[in-house]
């Protein structure tokens, strides 16, 4: 069985006050194996250090590195004093000698070229673009009269009520619920119906969503199914419809709804 071909080299540079020294190694693992060094060196006459590498195929490198004090020079090293020291102004405070400084290490894993692909670059996050959809309805849309009277619906049937009553020569935006229906009926229907004598229509055609057109409510009377009429405008408001309703010319007419 032949040996697996390194994928890394490990560099490893230290320093101490009296040597600088590297070490440069390669390692070998397959794609199913983790592969564990474990380096020892003497730095110094006062050092030594204790390195641990552990790796997995398509992983980040764990490594432990210690630096230990060589037995016979631990008691040069001052234990911390537990009592703390008066404060002096900076200039005042005395000259300490500083033992021996630990090593400073530096250490580098580097995969070799030819096998960096089999590390999967980490995705970076895309940006979030939040929308924010307005509805650009007309006023009237949320400001409005609703009318639920039943009676004005098509299927009842009783008659003498006039729309002169509540309306005026002036306009009055209105929203059909409930068992009034949503809207006013859209064809002519036969007299007597929807609580009056001459049951009104529209006439025109409906707008689409946050447009208002204008249109022609005609009344059936008398084998004339455009007898009496006024215009109204009515505005689509997504969902549901208001009209801008006056008075109609005569009694007894009635605006009729479904």
């Amino acid at each position: 069985m032949s040996r697996p071909s390194p994928i890394l080299d490990i560099r490893f540079d230290a320093w101490s006050p009296e040597t600088t020294t590297t070490d440069t190694w390669s390692s070998q693992m397959n794609s199913q194996d983790q592969l564990t060094i474990r380096r020892r060196r003497k730095l110094s006459s006062l050092f030594k250090y204790e390195m641990v590498v552990v790796f997995q195929p398509q992983r980040q490198p764990l490594v432990l590195l210690v630096p230990r004090l060589l037995p016979q020079h631990r008691q040069q090293v001052p234990p911390q004093p537990q009592a703390l020291r008066p404060q002096l102004p900076p200039q005042q405070h005395p000259r300490v000698q500083q033992p021996q400084r630990q090593p400073l290490v530096l250490l580098v894993l580097r995969l070799l070229p030819q096998h960096r692909q089999q590390v999967p670059p980490q995705a970076q996050a895309l940006p979030t673009t939040a929308t924010t959809t307005t509805n650009n309805l007309p006023a009237q849309c949320s400001s409005y009269t609703t009318i639920t009277d039943s009676t004005r619906n098509i299927a009842y049937s009783s008659s003498s009520t006039c729309d002169t009553s509540l309306f005026s020569s002036t306009p009055t935006w209105v929203k059909f619920s409930g068992g009034a229906g949503s809207r006013i009926v859209t064809s002519a229907s036969s007299v007597s119906v929807c609580g009056t004598d001459a049951p009104g229509w529209y006439n025109g055609a409906m707008p689409p969503v946050g447009v208002s057109n204008t249109g022609t409510v005609c009344y059936n009377w008398a084998g004339n199914n455009c007898n009496w009429s006024n215009n109204v405008q009515v505005t689509n408001c997504n969902g549901f419809y208001v009209y801008a309703l006056i008075a109609p010319p005569t009694c007894n007419l009635r605006y009729c709804t479904t």
